[in-house]
């Protein structure tokens, strides 16, 4: 397929540069920064255009790929150019193919694709994703066109309902950005212990990596251990000494899910004291 790319950022680079080596023609790159779209363009060894109307008029295939709050303002911009036969892709995990309104008057097909990867660099991270879920709603043509751009890659191609967007990047953060988020206060708690910050992660790096190999490798019910599936109620309630208002309420509300889990993977328990005392603290 010809792609034409909008927005010479990291994940507009690291497409650009994993498509390309997979049988795909990267036509180029538009970008307010021409110095981005500059660089982009002698990274995939493609060209650098000077207008958005360029780009669409070489290309099978438009991928957008500028910040979520850019999308629907760049959308206004391509709109007005002829589009019939095109496919416009954004890769935006929280705003659906419905921000490209209108597309089917003027004869586009849309669609969004989501790497389940943090993309944290332009430069490397293309070599790290051969292995990364896409996720992909929209049209079932504009649908089909993407899984023909990874026709030579081992991604797995995931499809949903476009009304599940919101969900499903919910999802997504909550596995990535809301267990960073534990991690960090339990790298706090440690230094609070007098452990250094870098020690800290350290001497948790093999309790993190393998619980999260575990689930996995198993699931989370069989994955789960600690005192909430032990139904330990002494140990719960020492930790709840320990902790501040602000991590109390995070301590609470994570170990009410993972009652949830532990319910699943001994039915024959009841946790109702356990719950009560969590409600309690």
């Amino acid at each position: 397929m010809k792609i034409g790319i909008i927005g010479a950022g990291k994940v507009g680079c690291t497409l650009g540069k994993y498509w390309s080596q997979k049988q795909n023609t990267i036509t180029g790159y538009y970008d307010a920064d021409i110095k981005a779209a500059t660089w982009a363009a002698a990274f995939t060894g493609s060209v650098v255009y000077a207008s958005m109307q360029e780009v669409i008029a070489d290309s099978e295939v438009v991928l957008i790929t500028v910040p979520d709050g850019l999308i629907g303002k760049i959308w206004e911009q391509v709109r007005i150019y002829p589009l019939q036969g095109k496919y416009i892709l954004h890769c935006s995990g929280s705003i659906s193919s419905k921000v490209f309104a209108g597309a089917q008057e003027y004869g586009a097909f849309v669609a969004s694709v989501h790497p389940l990867y943090a993309v944290s660099d332009k430069e490397t991270t293309y070599q790290k994703i051969k292995d990364a879920a896409f996720s992909v709603e929209g049209q079932q043509p504009a649908i089909e066109v993407v899984k023909n751009i990874f026709k030579e890659s081992t991604n797995p191609i995931l499809t949903f309902d476009t009304e599940k967007k919101a969900l499903y990047h919910t999802a997504a953060a909550t596995a990535s950005n809301l267990v960073v988020g534990l991690l960090a206060m339990a790298q706090d708690m440690m230094v609070e212990c007098g452990f250094e910050k870098e020690d800290a992660l350290k001497a948790m790096a093999p309790l993190i990596v393998g619980n999260v190999e575990a689930v996995i490798d198993k699931g989370p019910a069989s994955a789960l251990t600690g005192p909430i599936e032990r139904n330990d109620l002494e140990t719960v309630e020492k930790h709840l000494t320990q902790l501040s208002p602000q991590q109390k309420d995070v301590y609470k509300s994570v170990s009410y899910q993972v009652i949830q889990v532990a319910r699943k993977k001994h039915p024959e328990r009841d946790y109702s004291a356990m719950k009560e005392l969590l409600e309690q603290a």
